[in-house]
């Protein structure tokens, strides 16, 4: 793994940082999307369409409801992203729910952060910048039902994260607590569970975070979100209708990062129809006699290299 900056955890509240960071102006927006998928398996057409439209960097998942005999490929092109998934063990009747993801493009250099892993719904991952400065993303989800030792293992995870480092960080995902008013911020008295949802604002508090979604992402309450320790990056987050028969909002956000991006390899497409086939059978024919006439005199990797050289040769000259 990559060299990751962790502490103990910090025994009392730390001095609230603030950090600024800017991009050049010509440079493309980190694009992230925040998805409750109450199920992703069955709504491969509708997310394929969402990659289209919006051509997001990074994918912040929750209740994927997957398992490990389901590949991350069938809903995620290998070529265009990279995949890391926590899934929850499947229950007693052997059905799968809950589970997260994080997507991240194939552009980026990332790699799965395990030393803030907990017990938790959540999985971490890093992304290098083009400063040396890491950029953090987590995908966290809090089932309804959970008490407050959820919300106690993402404090840990964060108290992990040396703050002298001045990483990145950018947590999404489904909190399932949606009476806070995030405008203040502040609790909304006579709701339940208060207690839960002061504990979320103390930690957003104690590690410098702010919540960027200001909308209502499941009724009229504000349940996905977005936290970030540097909202100077965050230029846009708007909401998005839900994918397939889900009923939690899209969150789309735009951040100004400046990120190593890898190249892109250009790969040429054959025109197979317009292959010239007699020639490259021809080719094969006396291919085929030259090895056999050197059959004896000549060692298995030369031959092979004679195979592969004379082959693409015929392939190049006559397949456009």
């Amino acid at each position: 793994m990559g060299n990751l900056n962790l502490q103990p955890a910090a025994s009392s509240t730390p001095k609230k940082q603030v950090f600024k960071r800017t991009c050049c102006k010509n440079e493309t927006p980190l694009k992230i999307l925040n998805i409750n998928f109450q199920s992703i398996k069955n709504k491969q057409q509708e997310l394929q369409e969402i990659l289209i439209s919006t051509k997001p960097d990074i994918i912040i998942g929750t209740e994927t409801w997957l398992n490990k005999d389901i590949l991350s490929s069938e809903f995620f092109s290998m070529m265009d992203y990279t995949v890391y998934r926590k899934d929850r063990p499947p229950s007693t009747n052997n059905l799968s729910y809950g589970g997260v993801l994080v997507a991240i493009t194939t552009n980026l250099l990332s790699e799965e952060i395990r030393d803030l892993q907990t017990d938790s719904e959540s999985i971490w991952v890093q992304i290098n910048m083009t400063n040396a400065i890491k950029l953090i993303v987590e995908s966290y989800y809090r089932p309804p039902s959970y008490n407050g030792t959820s919300i106690e293992q993402l404090k840990t995870s964060l108290d992990r994260i040396n703050q002298n480092a001045k990483s990145t960080i950018i947590l999404g995902g489904d909190f399932n607590l949606g009476h806070i008013n995030w405008d203040i911020p502040c609790t909304i008295p006579s709701k339940p569970d208060i207690k839960l949802h002061e504990q979320l604002l103390n930690i957003i508090n104690e590690h410098s975070l702010e919540q960027t979604v200001k909308k209502p992402t499941r009724g009229d309450r504000t349940l996905d979100l977005i936290l970030t320790n540097i909202p100077s990056i965050v230029n846009k987050v708007e909401t998005m209708p839900p994918i397939g028969n889900a009923d939690h909002d899209i969150v789309y956000a735009e951040c100004a990062l400046s990120l190593k991006r890898n190249k892109k390899i250009t790969r040429k497409t054959n025109q197979y129809k317009k292959a010239n086939w007699e020639n490259i059978k021809e080719d094969v024919n006396k291919l085929t006699q030259d090895i056999k006439g050197h059959y004896h005199s000549s060692s298995t990797n030369d031959l092979w290299k004679t195979f592969t050289d004379r082959l693409l040769t015929s392939v190049k000259k006559n397949i456009p």
